[in-house]
């Protein structure tokens, strides 16, 4: 009635609405809450007489939409029950019928599954606690409607997929149509149609006052005036008919069994007295029985089984016996009945017999066993019968059927015996001669080197296993094939050798071959190996026997040697050249300084020095590089912009690469920082591009260098096991012959390299690989042959504080008016060390003699505030003076300069006491920063 009352009365509520909106979203609204309301409220209450649980679930998820639809309407903005939120109550009604729709998509799942009726009210409960969370307290529910503007994106799309949603659970209620009485299930699927029509209607709202909104209320109001309906006929219409046809049937079956009971129980007057009949035949059964198995000459006894908690057989006891079981075992029945195996014959019987038991048990069937008893020197034979939890053993004594086998089985081994000595003697002359021939024969194919034979067509005859696996084929793959068919590399040398050998008759020793087989093409192995001829009986060669020693890891090494000791003599001479020339740039960097100080800014004196400054500067970077290379020098990773060293390093690319190779530089992150050495990331750089390069060098092709920003998640970082974290990705790709998949996983092995003899050391990729692991980076490879390749490198970012300002780089050189004694034996930097200080406000006292320096100290320990000594000095080390002067004064602030020295190093140096370790060339502003460093600690 209520549903109708809405049908009537909605029109009206509309036209009185256009003066009052409160009262027809009032009565619109109120309406489809009842209904709802009314329908749980029905099923709930029929629950028990309902069979498909499809309705009792859809009842529950009313009964929360009603509760969300009573906050739609309480949320209108018109109504003032929520100030400040704003108009909730489209938000409201999204929320509802995103409820509902899907409530109605998931309800065919119970169709004919039990329902947790308490847990689906407390995931409701909490599903609708979410929403008004969301809504109140989170305020992440997006809005449906903007004041002045209209409906959101949100809602209109929110309408659409609701109709979908319930678009599918009108197909799932089709699929399951033969659960529901045909005229319930068009009333629902007309209901769900309803619905449908009701969110598009409201998707056109555009005025409360509008058509749409009243249209979409009526099919709304319609919609569950059906569903109410379909629940009033499911539960209330089909439970009654279903009831009283049910106690109509329940009478008459009553009345029928009334009857049959006579029947029976006529019956079971007769049973009873054949029942009677039985007992006595089975009492007259049973002592005809126990008098046979009393008087049997055979062993019979039965047992009973034991079982575990788990059901397993866990032991047997003994129920009967008959006399003659008890006049072997020499045992009372009284004494042993009930008992176990164990407690009747000893520990261990149980577990003897356990698996003989379990076999009949588990068969179903009879078994048949024999057994000796070393007490009573006996044999016998059982047969072992189951009956459901029981089983019946009968025993036979064979103990002379066993004495007559035993004397047929000592005559027939007497037998046997004297054919076996006749058949050794015969035997014993062939064995002889055949030992020798498994000797040879097991030497040969036991022997650590390849052995083989050839025919004089050069087909192989034999082959031992060893030969085989330095192949890299199976014996069988050689026998009756040619050396061509088998080794095709080395076929030609191969021949003509063996040509030679059939011709002259000799043999030849120590011939190296090179090649590789068809079953692994590419895998290339040296072998040495030596050829002889086997002749015949008139001295002509037959055949051709050959010993292969397999030498590819022994040249592979000599070549690994080799090339250490050439690296091992470059890192020597760059170390060596290293301190003379940091010397010449250290004084090329201190004068231009002075002389730069001196001429005014716009002078082009002032630009021509820039111009020095910058060489010099190049040229000590290049030193660096150089010591690097060779391992000689400390590694010191600092901030760096790693899109300024990819930018200049293109330039000179450009400048060594053939123009039939195009490079595209592309930079899209500007302010990327990373922490690592810059000569050391132009070594990276440098050696990608370079093997880029040499894999077009033959047809050219496009060199392409990125560099971006990069993000690790946990999604996408696992495939090559990056970790987390944010990073500056370098890319260097090219579109070369590309690297083939057998030997990608080998590339950055040290010395492995696919260049020609002479044109690469093998150390290109180790060294990048390393490089980058410093700096905490990774490393990836994409290749496909005849495509080109793409290497990936990830290094992490920092922040860009970390990094040196250039503001910070133009400083002020800190200035002080201690007293220096300044130490160097090339009077260059001597020269140029004194003016630096000095123009700092420093006293400087200059002394081109390590013994002279010295001198000075002992003469006067408090004349000097701070020591700067070169390392390599002829007489006496910058670190001995250092250990002397600190001797005589400890407190004494000494640096430590050095081009380049394997003695010491800045650890060494602050373990002899030293405050300041500085490597040459130094800048104006370092020296500075030096100086006022160790006189401030």
């Amino acid at each position: 009635m209520t549903a109708i009352l809405g049908l009537i009365g909605l029109p009206l509520s509309y036209f009185i609405s256009r003066h009052n909106y409160n009262l027809f979203h009032s009565f619109a609204d109120g309406v489809s809450i009842v209904i709802a309301a009314c329908a749980f409220t029905i099923i709930w209450n029929s629950r028990r007489l309902v069979d498909n649980n499809y309705f009792l679930y859809a009842g529950i998820a009313f009964l929360f939409f009603a509760f969300l639809d009573s906050m739609h309407l309480l949320g209108n903005k018109n109504m003032g029950i929520f100030p400040g939120y704003g108009n909730l109550g489209p938000t409201f009604y999204i929320a509802s019928r995103y409820v509902l729709s899907i409530s109605l998509l998931i309800a065919p799942l119970f169709i004919n599954r039990k329902l947790n009726t308490t847990l689906m009210f407390a995931i409701y409960s909490l599903v609708t606690l979410l929403v008004v969370l969301s809504i109140f307290y989170w305020r992440i529910f997006p809005a449906c409607i903007v004041e002045g503007v209209g409906l959101t994106p949100f809602k209109v799309v929110s309408d659409y997929i609701i109709c979908l949603i319930l678009v599918g659970a009108i197909g799932l209620l089709l699929i399951n149509r033969q659960s529901f009485d045909p005229r319930v299930l068009r009333i629902i699927v007309s209901s769900i149609i309803l619905s449908v029509a009701t969110g598009l209607t409201f998707t056109l709202y555009t005025d409360p006052f509008g058509i749409a909104n009243m249209v979409g209320h009526l099919f709304q109001i319609a919609s569950f005036y059906l569903v109410y309906v379909a629940f009033i006929e499911t539960s209330v219409t089909e439970p009654q008919e279903i009831l009283f046809r049910r106690l109509k049937q329940h009478d008459e079956a009553l009345t029928k069994n009334l009857q049959q009971l006579d029947h029976v129980n006529a019956g079971l007057q007769q049973e009873i007295a054949e029942r009677k009949r039985a007992e006595d035949a089975l009492r007259e059964s049973e002592t005809k029985y126990r008098n046979l198995f009393m008087n049997m000459a055979e062993e019979v006894h039965f047992w009973k089984l034991v079982h575990d908690e788990e059901g397993r057989i866990n032991t047997w006891k003994l129920v009967d016996a008959n006399p003659p079981t008890l006049k072997v075992w020499g045992k009372a029945l009284e004494e042993i009945k009930g008992k176990t195996t164990d407690e009747i014959f000893g520990p261990g019987a149980t577990n003897h017999y356990m698996p003989v038991v379990r076999k009949i048990m588990t068969e179903g069937t009879p078994h048949s066993f024999e057994d000796y008893f070393p007490n009573l020197n006996r044999h016998f034979r059982f047969t072992s019968v189951p009956l459901d939890d029981h089983f019946i053993i009968t025993g036979a004594d064979i103990t002379r059927i066993k004495q007559a086998e035993e004397v047929l089985r000592k005559a027939h081994d007497e037998l046997e015996l004297r054919v076996q000595e006749r058949t050794q003697e015969l035997r014993k002359s062939e064995e002889t001669a055949s030992a020798r021939l498994t000797e040879i024969e097991t030497y040969y194919n036991m022997a650590p080197i390849g052995l083989c034979v050839l025919d004089r067509d050069f087909r192989y005859l034999r082959v031992n296993e060893r030969l085989a696996e330095i192949n890299g084929l199976p014996v069988s793959a050689h026998l009756g094939r040619t050396i061509r068919e088998v080794m095709p590399s080395i076929a030609d040398q191969a021949e003509a050798l063996a040509r030679k050998i059939l011709e002259s008759g000799e043999s030849f020793s120590n011939i190296e071959f090179v090649g590789e087989t068809t079953a692994k093409p590419g895998a290339r192995r040296t072998c040495r190996a030596s050829w002889f001829p086997i002749k015949g009986t008139r001295g002509e060669v037959i055949n051709i026997g050959v010993t292969v020693e397999d030498i590819t890891d022994q040249r592979l090494l000599e070549d690994q040697l080799r090339q250490a000791q050439k690296m091992e003599a470059l890192g020597t001479l760059a170390g060596g050249i290293a301190h003379d020339f940091n010397n010449l740039l250290g004084a090329v960097i201190g004068f231009t300084e002075l002389l730069q100080e001196d001429l005014p800014v716009g002078n082009p004196g002032h630009r021509h020095t820039a111009r020095v400054m910058e060489a010099g500067l190049r040229g000590r970077d290049l030193v660096k590089q150089m010591l690097t290379f060779s391992r000689k020098t400390e590694v010191e990773n600092k901030p760096l912009r790693l899109s300024n060293i990819v930018k200049e390093n293109a330039k000179l690319l450009r400048a060594s690469i053939p123009t039939t190779i195009s490079i595209n530089v592309k930079v899209t992150s500007e302010s990327g920082v990373i922490l690592a050495d810059p000569v050391r990331i132009q070594q990276v750089l440098m050696n990608l591009c370079t093997n880029a390069y040499y894999a077009m060098r033959e047809k050219g092709g496009t060199l392409d260098i990125e560099l971006s920003d990069f993000s690790v998640g946990p999604s996408n970082g696992n495939a090559h096991r990056i970790e987390p974290g944010l990073y500056m990705k370098l890319t260097v790709s090219d579109t070369g012959v590309g690297i083939p998949a057998q030997i990608r996983d080998r590339i950055f092995d040290p010395f492995f390299t696919t260049k020609a003899v002479g044109e690469g050391t093998g150390l290109g990729l180790s060294v990048v690989i390393g490089i980058v692991k410093q700096c905490g980076g990774y490393i990836t490879v994409e290749s496909e042959p005849g495509r080109g390749s793409t290497f990936s490198v990830y290094f992490p970012k920092v922040t860009n504080e970390a990094l040196t300002d250039t503001a910070v780089e133009e400083e002020v050189a800190p200035a002080g008016s201690e007293r220096i004694l300044f130490v160097d034996d090339e009077d260059a930097l001597l020269e140029m060390g004194e003016q630096l200080l000095t123009k700092l406000g420093y006293k400087v006292t200059s002394q081109n003699s390590s013994a002279a320096a010295l001198a000075l100290i002992e003469e006067n320990p408090s004349r000097f505030d701070l020591v700067i000594t070169d390392q390599t000095m002829p007489d006496m080390t910058g670190l001995e003076l250092a250990k002397r002067i600190l001797a005589i004064r400890p407190d004494m602030p000494v640096i430590l300069c050095t081009g380049f020295s394997h003695l010491v190093d800045a650890d060494s140096a602050r373990g002899a006491g030293i405050r300041g370790f500085a490597m040459k060339p130094l800048r104006k502003r370092e020296i500075a920063r030096a100086v006022r460093e160790a006189l401030d600690k």
